[in-house]
């Protein structure tokens, strides 16, 4: 494994995990405001796009991806995110990930799908996500959207050896972009810590100690 992947297990704060991520021990300005990162029952890292929360698996700083799954999922719920969901902001879904298409069948006895998922939404109702090999017919029911997984994750998935909740409990990959990258990457070569003004979030070159 690359010293640049972070596997996050067990209680945590931020390991080895620098700019532009910022939080729980890290203070604001040690990052950019985007990337605020919060400590979840003392042993999981959130990340916070709009009003999608995400628990942060591990990081890959060298190629500037981190991999995340929907909350929702962690807690008995239905997945929270859009099911077309592409990215916000600074974040957008990396080109390790593809999608998986889910349906809601009005008779899933006459339907013989790939893998299904059962699960409680926001206002107490229960409801069952229906996935299909892109093959298979399936008038009767209705496409909701899409969600994303790892593309590794999805190969184990489409051979049956993974169901559709553990595939989405594996969640995906976010790639980031870093604002004044260039400015960073000089700071660092020069001995300096990368960081930002407080209140403004402009880039700023930070004395290592």
């Amino acid at each position: 494994m690359s010293d640049q992947i972070i596997k996050l297990e067990g209680p945590t704060l931020l390991p080895n995990v620098t700019y532009p991520f910022w939080g729980v021990n890290k203070p604001n300005y040690c990052g950019q405001t985007e990337f605020q990162l919060s400590c979840k029952n003392n042993q999981n890292l959130t990340l916070v796009l709009t009003n999608l929360s995400l628990q942060v698996i591990s990081f890959d700083l060298e190629n500037q991806t981190l991999t995340v799954a929907d909350e929702s999922l962690f807690e008995g719920r239905c997945p929270s995110i859009s099911l077309n969901f592409t990215g916000t902001n600074q974040f957008t879904i990396a080109p390790t990930s593809k999608k998986i298409d889910l349906f809601i069948c009005p008779a899933p006895e006459m339907v013989n799908p790939l893998s299904s998922f059962t699960c409680r939404k926001s206002n107490g109702d229960m409801v069952t996500y229906y996935t299909f090999k892109t093959s298979d017919s399936v008038t009767e029911c209705v496409k909701l959207g899409e969600v994303p997984v790892l593309s590794s994750v999805l190969d184990d998935f489409q051979r049956s050896r993974l169901t559709l909740e553990e595939a989405l409990v594996k969640g995906f990959d976010l790639r980031y972009n870093i604002r004044d990258g260039r400015s960073c990457r000089g700071c660092l070569d020069s001995g300096g810590v990368c960081g930002s003004e407080s209140v403004s979030g402009s880039f700023h070159c930070l004395c290592y100690d």
